[in-house]
């Protein structure tokens, strides 16, 4: 009977685990077990959004964890939306010249984070994760595809994140990420105004905006003039009597 690789890798750790030692043959893959890649608990930052030169990004904050009795080596990765898998790139490094070094940073006014929180080396670097290691922070990466329009702001979507071994082995996770579009906002208010504009002209021109300045207190009267205006009073009395 003939078995998939996938089986004789299962009989060979079956064997071991019950004392007999079997070794494993290296013409094939290990079986893609092993690796953990989690969402932090808690709240998150995860999110995609619109890039301000065009294009996508994408911040997950991820826990990786080697859950396999080998050493793994992390050689790639790969991010499927509902909408495709894009053509993604790491963020670079931050240079040592930057202003903003050491933080990651997107273009403005995208996030950052800082580097030593960063997992991007993690994978630029193929670094190994010894058995029971774990890591957790940001991976920060971008595209140049854009986010489709049907995608409201603000909505709600799930992403696959798909890390590679070095032996082509991959592992997977699911995360709920939300989507920022802060030029669907822009356009939405644009559009609020220039509706509200038209409809103040239809109306026949802009209407007086009530202040909210109280005017000014009246100036007390001098006691000259109070004494003036008291004689005059007591005149024209005198005046009114001494006609009747």
């Amino acid at each position: 009977m003939k078995y998939t690789p996938e089986q004789e890798d299962a009989l060979v750790r079956r064997l071991n685990d019950g004392g007999c030692p079997v070794l494993r043959e290296n013409g094939y893959k290990i079986r893609p077990v092993g690796l953990a890649i989690e969402s932090i608990p808690g709240p998150t930052f995860n999110r995609i959004f619109p890039l301000a030169n065009g294009g996508t990004g994408y911040y997950f904050d991820v826990v990786l964890r080697n859950e396999s009795d080998h050493p793994i080596t992390l050689w790639g990765f790969q991010i499927k939306t509902q909408w495709g898998i894009p053509r993604i790139s790491l963020l670079p490094a931050p240079k040592k010249s930057s202003d903003r070094y050491p933080l990651y940073c997107f273009p403005e006014p995208g996030p950052y984070c800082e580097g030593e929180y960063a997992l991007n080396p993690f994978l630029a670097r193929h670094k190994s994760l010894l058995p029971g290691e774990e890591v957790e922070g940001s991976l920060l990466a971008s595209s140049k595809e854009r986010i489709p329009a049907e995608i409201a702001h603000l909505a709600a979507i799930f992403v696959t994140l798909t890390i590679y071994d070095s032996r082509q082995n991959e592992f997977s996770g699911q995360f709920g990420v939300r989507a920022y579009r802060s030029e669907v906002v822009a356009r939405e208010q644009a559009e609020l105004r220039a509706q509200a504009e038209a409809e103040q002209e239809s109306q026949g021109g802009e209407s007086v905006p009530h202040s909210l300045v109280a005017p000014p207190a009246p100036v007390g009267l001098s006691e000259p003039v109070l004494d003036q205006i008291t004689r005059d009073l007591l005149e024209c009395m005198a005046a009114i009597k001494s006609k009747r």
